[in-house]
């Protein structure tokens, strides 16, 4: 018998198109990580699951899939996709719900925050980790040599990181920790500024837990993490699970480190920033919203306050254009230049340390290029006390399978 009423709603889910061996495929990843299943769905699968809204029913899909496609879609067939998407954990029903509540369960009890990207972002084994790191500094795009400490250079008191994956985006990280070891000597505090890229939880996501790695354990400075929630007076643990996945702090974790381990003992306060969207939608300055201006007021006063060197660090990458990011224009060669251009306009305002300039500059077309990072880079530009900003290197990916771009920069400010 058909299903009745509405069917159930698709929670946020990540979609790549691609082409499979019978034609157009939308991939679907789960960016909660919750379901570790990749379903590939022919086009008309996809126009289903993109229907259940909680709202429509399944004659509503039959009626609409038939007016794109001109064939009745059987209602068997509508109920097997809903059924795949159920067991995928892709739709808000109380599967996924029951499995949700228990991860974050589970992450609550925990007394750490595992390494949940070893094994596939980068090696286990610290050996190979020292050995895959090392070889960004020397790569073809790297800054070519490894970090030499120099009593000579002006402090780092903030730098700029990517957070795409070490495998496009090494030696990018190469120049930002090279530059950091260089000219950061006594820094043992870290403050790093994260994206949580799930659009789940709050303006800042803040955790107690101690960071582990194949390096070992990265203590978090809870008196920090405590004082700021308590000076902040919001929200800022409830959707603490984000942390659990989120790759944007997990990859600085690991190349501090990487830098400091058996040299220097250093904590971390790591700080999931959230879209700011509500901002960016009313096209209202960060500053004149409350929950973000409160928040970066009081990290910067205890920053600045504090008896002991910190530095700031944002794990961030710039645009995300093409059909991947739900653009309908794909990304070729030709518009790589474009794209870059646009970017060092953003760049130019971090080299001039002016994040009103910055938020403007994306505010302007209302993120239309998908600046992933720009939430954690003004907060940085805004809680850091810096005379000199510089540029180090600047780099575009691009995807020849979805024909979408990624580009990300690193940058220092002294």
């Amino acid at each position: 018998m058909p299903r009745e009423g509405p069917l159930p709603r698709l929670r946020p889910v990540e979609t790549v198109p691609t082409r499979g061996e019978q034609g157009p495929v939308v991939l679907l990843r789960d960016p909660l990580h919750l379901s570790q299943v990749m379903l590939g769905l022919p086009v008309p699968a996809y126009v289903v699951m993109a229907m259940c809204d909680g709202v429509r029913d399944l004659r509503d899909v039959q009626s609409e899939v038939a007016k794109r496609f001109g064939a009745i879609i059987p209602a068997d067939d509508i109920e097997k996709i809903i059924d795949q998407l159920d067991d995928a954990l892709f739709l808000d029903t109380p599967r996924f719900r029951q499995a949700f509540q228990r991860v974050r369960d589970e992450f609550a009890a925990s007394t750490v925050r595992v390494a949940s990207h070893a094994g596939g972002g980068y090696p286990t084994d610290p050996t190979a980790l020292r050995q895959r790191l090392d070889s960004f500094y020397t790569a073809a795009k790297g800054p070519g040599s490894k970090p030499v400490p120099n009593s000579a250079a002006r402090p780092v008191r903030g730098l700029m990181a990517p957070h795409i994956d070490y495998h496009r985006g090494g030696p990018a990280y190469g120049w930002a920790y090279k530059a950091l070891a260089e000219g950061c000597p006594k820094a043992t505090l870290f403050v790093v500024l994260g994206i949580a890229h799930t659009g789940l939880g709050e303006v800042f996501t803040l955790t107690r837990k101690d960071f582990e790695t194949p390096y070992g354990v990265a203590p978090t400075d809870v008196d920090f993490v405590d004082e700021l929630a308590r000076r902040y007076g919001r929200p800022c643990f409830e959707a603490e699970y984000v942390h659990r996945d989120e790759h944007s702090i997990e990859f600085q974790v690991v190349f501090l480190q990487h830098l400091f381990q058996g040299r220097r003992r250093i904590r971390i306060v790591p700080i999931l920033c959230g879209t700011h969207s509500e901002s960016m939608d009313a096209r209202k300055p960060p500053e004149k919203t409350p929950e973000i201006e409160d928040f970066i007021r009081t990290l910067r006063e205890m920053v600045q306050s504090r008896g002991e060197e910190v530095c700031v660090v944002a794990g961030v990458d710039l645009a995300h254009q093409g059909p991947q990011f739900g653009d309908e224009e794909a990304i070729t060669l030709e518009r790589l230049p474009k794209i870059e251009a646009a970017d060092r306009s953003l760049l130019d305002a971090v080299v001039a340390r002016d994040p009103a300039a910055f938020y403007a500059g994306i505010a302007k077309d209302g993120d239309a290029r998908h600046i992933c990072g720009y939430p954690a880079i003004y907060t940085l530009l805004r809680t850091v006390d810096a005379s000199k900003a510089e540029v180090l290197t600047y780099g575009q990916t691009l995807d020849p399978d979805t024909k979408s771009t990624v580009t990300f920069a690193s940058a220092v400010l002294r």
